[in-house]
């Protein structure tokens, strides 16, 4: 079985070192490749501005309870719901 599984490995490293010496095959899967990268990085990116909004909105209505602003004007304000808000309280 071990065997089979080596002859298996040597064939397939065979082909990948096939398929990389070809310029034709190895472009479209090198450009894949990096629109894949891109496409996790600009999600990567677009979480973190996410989370981040999020957190800047909860310092914010965090504050408004602090200085006494009416719960009811905080959820207008910040698009939350007055539980999330007295959650928060």
């Amino acid at each position: 079985m071990l065997a089979a599984k080596t002859e298996e490995m040597k064939m397939t490293v065979g082909r990948l070192k096939q398929l990389s010496a070809d310029e034709r095959t190895r472009m479209p899967f090198e450009t894949r490749q990096l629109y894949l990268m891109d496409e996790a990085a600009r999600l990567e990116a677009a979480v973190a501005k996410t989370r981040g909004r999020n957190e800047g909105k909860l310092e914010m209505v965090k504050k408004m309870l602090l200085s006494g602003f009416d719960i009811e004007a905080i959820a207008h304000i910040s698009d939350m719901s007055a539980e999330e808000i007295k959650k928060l309280k």
